[in-house]
């Protein structure tokens, strides 16, 4: 042990050294203004008094920079990222150095005054550094988009739009230099990601990130950052609806999407620039939303910068009132009906407004209704007001959903008896709300052959004379269901259930067989004939056909019974042995053919939240959007329990989301094949190939299916385990399909 402990520390030493003279050897370098608006000086050694910043100037090391009021500063760095300071700030370029041939970046800048944008590239080496510094905070990033804000009070504010963050509070603030970092080693650095700000005050303790929301914190500085950063690699801009007509003084949500050079969209909505070509006609506010005014015609523009792309919207007359036809209506679990709204204007005209209406259900759990109008009754039974709205115009219809007898079910399906003998059958409904009701005292019964076998009003079948099979039928509500009767001469002697002893895992099933020795000295297999139960149901429940499922841990006996014999096995369920991958995905490239890129993301019709990403290592297609994504009439973008998620997928597939029908929750073994087990935090790695809205670094669970979809058991993303749980946890969902 010893050697090899002194070897391991040799090799540390050693990385520590490389590191420290990878910083010292890397050349000073500096950076050049692309963009000055208003006043902004700079204080050098050769020009200590200061001087003004022109475009194309260049900082460097020590230089202090002060952006005057109404004024702004846009710097790039040798490796291609940018950082911006708002008016009355204060910043010193304290290190800058770069490595052409490697790539190695080492920057710092203190942040004395003012509001500081960062858009940092990802970092070329593990050797590089991209730091801020204020006199309450130490930032640290790669690949990341963030912003450090000095209030008055001297605290900081940091807010991560993109990738995450390292940062710390500084007890004392001091540079870093290749024998001393710049945080002090009583403080503990906290990661703050993806749309999460941490406020660090010099009094305060170790700062705790929280969650905000960009559009709600959204004003000038941002935007015009937001911008900055979306003009790079922008080919055009396209503006949907396309074409629209509205009437006057009803309003409109606008979209806007970036096209970029590497075919990718993105959502510019809530941050481009919006114009109308004729503000009588139609104004548009910031966030998007167009309000008609006078008839006539009207360009909306939404811009980045120096380019933009518009739609024409035409304003029409003014929509008095809006009727839903049919007024009232009924349907079963799970039919469609599909409904119009026909507006009435004052111009006396009569329009169809359906597709331009916004659809509402009272209940969704009764009837789930979509963006055209098509309502989808739930498993719930009662009345939901189906609505349909322009502007503050509204209208409205009935729709009740009543629970219908779907079929019905014969239990036992098939059994033999000996003459004289009797014979139990039942008779189950199954309904349209997925429920079933015991109708064996109901139904009316019959047998297809009376010299073989009598049935009684309530199912209870007795062996004639005479040998061979009849059909035992039963009637209700329109509906019919067989099972069918063997009644033989030949006296069942013993039966015999295999395997005598099992043992599954939880999640798993193990099928038994009943076989059956009869007084003529042959056998015969009864596993479908024979009645199965299970002495602990809820740990094991076993189904008609011999299949028992492992639910909970510990032992039962599974017993088959006919004719008066009986027969049992031991199954033993041990717990389910979790799916963790022991290698991290650079160690599996070594080993498996490894496409480059392994992911390539399409778009789908919706911007915002409607794009694919393809696994071209596995053949899956995944939804962009990790977070339950979805048309309205599937209640997008959250939590749902396992139920709710079935439905939820079954949703996605009756309203073809994204062009296909064939969704379905994924594996755990899926869902892992996304994590990185090299990190602390597996999950923020598909943050970096296209994925979208990972809910946070911890507790992010998502639901996925055991083989034959009986088991409600979900991922945690961030640890890379599994868990059982009994279905009513809400959970998210991200839906799969295979790519062919």
């Amino acid at each position: 042990m010893k050697p090899v402990f002194i070897l391991v520390v040799a090799l540390v030493i050693v990385m520590l050294t490389f590191s420290t003279l990878s910083i010292e050897v890397a050349p000073e370098a500096e950076a050049v203004a692309t963009r000055v608006e208003g006043t902004v000086n700079v204080f050098t050694r050769e020009a200590p008094a200061g001087r003004l910043i022109r475009e194309n100037d260049s900082i460097a090391k020590n230089d202090r920079v002060e952006v005057r009021e109404n004024s702004r500063l846009e710097l790039r760095l040798p490796d291609g990222s940018y950082m911006r300071l708002s008016e009355n700030a204060r910043c010193t370029v304290r290190l800058l150095q770069f490595d052409k041939r490697t790539g190695n970046i080492y920057a710092q800048l203190f942040l004395k005054a003012g509001k500081l944008w960062a858009k940092v590239k990802k970092l070329a080496t593990p050797y590089s550094r991209m730091e801020v510094v204020t006199h309450a905070a130490f930032a640290a990033s790669k690949g990341t988009v963030y912003s450090v804000d000095v209030e008055t009070d001297a605290s900081s504010t940091i807010n991560v739009y993109e990738g995450a963050v390292l940062a710390t509070r500084l007890a004392r603030e001091t540079p870093r230099t290749a024998d001393r970092t710049s945080v002090p080693a009583e403080e503990q650095p906290v990661s703050v990601n993806a749309l999460q700000q941490v406020s660090v005050s010099p009094q305060d303790g170790t700062p705790q990130p929280r969650g905000f929301d960009p559009k709600a914190t959204i004003n000038d500085w941002i935007r015009w950052n937001l911008q900055r950063d979306a003009r790079e690699g922008l080919v055009s801009i396209t503006v949907t609806p396309g074409l629209s007509a509205i009437p006057g003084r009803m309003s409109v949500q606008c979209s806007g999407a970036g096209i970029y050079a590497d075919n990718t969209v993105k959502d510019i909505t809530w941050f481009a620039t919006w114009s109308s070509s004729d503000s009588k006609v139609a104004e548009i506010d910031q966030a998007g939303v167009a309000t008609g005014g006078v008839p006539g015609t009207a360009a909306l523009s939404a811009g980045i910068v120096d380019m933009s792309g518009s739609a024409m919207l035409n304003v029409t007359r003014d929509l008095l009132s809006i009727a839903v036809k049919p007024a009232s209506g009924s349907i079963v679990n799970g039919s469609v009906r599909q409904f119009t709204a026909i507006g009435k204007f004052s111009d006396k005209t009569v329009k169809d407004v359906t597709s331009s209406a916004v659809w509402k259900s009272s209940d969704t759990a009764i009837a789930a209704v979509d963006a055209s109008g098509r309502a989808t009754a739930g498993n719930k039974t009662g009345t939901a007001v189906i609505s349909a709205s322009l502007g503050k115009k509204g209208g409205s219809a009935s729709l009740k959903v009543r629970r219908e007898l779907l079929s019905l079910t014969i239990v036992p399906g098939g059994a033999t008896i000996m003459e004289g003998k009797t014979q139990q059958f039942s008779a189950i409904g199954n309904y349209s709300d997925k429920t079933t009701r015991d109708l064996t005292s109901a139904a009316k019964w019959t047998t297809s052959d009376a010299k073989i076998a009598e049935v009684s009003p309530t199912g209870l079948v007795t062996g004639k004379t005479e040998a061979g099979t009849a059909a035992i039928t039963a009637f209700f509500g329109g509906k019919t269901g067989s099972g069918t009767i063997t009644v033989s001469k030949i006296a069942l002697v013993s039966l015999t259930v295999q395997p005598a002893e099992a043992s599954i895992r939880q999640m798993v099933s193990q099928q038994f067989t009943a076989t059956g020795s009869f007084s003529d000295g042959s056998t015969r297999d009864l596993t479908r004939s024979v009645a199965w139960t299970s002495m602990a149901p809820l740990l094991a429940p076993v189904k008609a056909t011999g299949v028992a499922s492992g639910i909970l841990t510990g032992s039962t006996v599974i017993t088959a019974t006919s004719q008066g014999k009986s027969a049992s096995a031991n199954l033993k369920v041990t717990p389910r042995k979790i799916y963790r991958p022991r290698a991290d995905q650079e160690t599996l490239k070594k080993f498996l053919y490894w496409p480059a890129p392994r992911f390539a993301r399409a778009e789908g019709s919706q911007l915002a939240r409607g794009s694919v990403v393809i696994d071209r290592l596995t053949g899956l297609l995944w939804t962009a959007d990790a977070a339950s994504p979805g048309p309205p009439a599937c209640s997008p973008g959250v939590t749902k329990t396992w139920q709710a998620a079935l439905a939820y997928v079954a949703c996605l597939n009756s309203n073809s989301y994204l062009g296909y029908r064939n969704w379905r929750l994924p594996s755990s073994e899926e869902l892992f094949s996304l994590v990185d087990y090299k990190q602390s935090v597996p999950n923020p790695w598909v943050y970096t190939h296209g994925f979208s809205y990972i809910q946070a670094y911890y507790g992010y669970d998502v639901w996925f299916s055991s083989p034959d979809g009986t088991f409600s058991s979900y991922a945690d993303m961030s640890l890379g385990v599994t868990y059982y749980t009994d279905g009513t946890k809400p959970l998210y969902v991200w839906p799969v399909r295979h790519l062919k």
